[in-house]
């Protein structure tokens, strides 16, 4: 039987947190708040759970025109994304998604009577399930699965290292639910570290799922690796929407959209015809 043991014990963990809490995001790097973070989770066990991750919902708020191909509903160049994102670092790309289309709405905070576009994708009839890392929806998401430390196997985990396990979730939990302001990206970093490490340099993981910050709705945000997103997704529905009302409800807004037009056609090329 194989016994795992994690880095630091429960004690430590909170002078650990206090440090992170403290650090200077600004001025701190990138590469020291990464190294940080993977000696955190040095010795902790990685849980992967297959997840029917479909259907997801992007939104994007218009400028001029109308989009005219999916491409532009989906992520941008590597050389366009210059700041950190909630589990990206600059220049990386990752398809942001949420569950429901209102949590999608709250991601891009529109304003009154904005003219949005909301573009669906599911799973292509051939893929059932992504490999999936997740953060904070377990209880909502993934009751009938087993925790990894609750599991009986041929690993033996001890209280200790169980309790070390769930602290350390809570932890990450925390951090990516925080509201970060548009202006304030590089406080994406210790949250860019914890997908870099768990997710996109995970070989099987496919998709990371974390809470909407939008906490009063149901559903879940989803961040899916540039290439298992264009091999298994298709684009299903595409529509535009005006933000009629804004309702601030426990300090977040939600949104009241009117549909205006949806797509006649969207062509295999990703054109879309309206």
């Amino acid at each position: 039987m194989t016994t795992l043991t994690s880095k630091y014990n429960s004690a430590e963990l909170e002078k650990i947190f206090s440090d992170f809490n403290n650090l200077d995001l600004k001025k701190t790097s990138y590469e020291i708040v990464l190294k940080k973070i993977k000696d955190l989770f040095a010795g902790i066990i990685c849980q992967i759970i297959p997840c029917p991750v479909s259907p997801i919902f992007r939104a994007r708020i218009n400028k001029t025109t109308s989009f005219s191909n999916v491409d532009q509903l989906t992520f941008p160049k590597p050389h366009l994304l210059l700041d950190y994102g909630r589990l990206s670092k600059p220049h990386i790309p990752i398809l942001y998604a949420s569950s429901k289309v209102d949590s999608a709405v709250f991601e891009i905070q529109p304003n009154l009577n904005d003219t949005i576009t909301i573009i669906k994708f599911e799973l292509r009839p051939q893929f059932k399930y992504l490999q999936t890392y997740e953060i904070g929806v377990r209880d909502r998401f993934f009751k009938n699965i087993p925790h990894i430390i609750d599991r009986d196997d041929k690993t033996s985990l001890s209280e200790d290292y169980k309790e070390v396990v769930m602290k350390i979730e809570s932890f990450f939990i925390k951090q990516i639910s925080q509201i970060i302001n548009k202006d304030e990206s590089y406080k994406y970093k210790i949250t860019a570290a914890i997908s870099e490490m768990t997710f996109l340099n995970n070989e099987f993981a496919e998709c990371f799922l974390y809470p909407s910050i939008a906490g009063f709705m149901e559903g879940i945000n989803v961040g899916i690796k540039p290439n298992v997103f264009e091999e298994k997704y298709i684009p299903t529905f595409v529509s535009e929407f005006k933000i009629i009302a804004e309702k601030i409800s426990k300090n977040y807004k939600s949104y009241d959209i009117r549909c205006i037009k949806t797509t006649k056609n969207i062509l295999e090329n990703g054109e879309l015809i309206w």
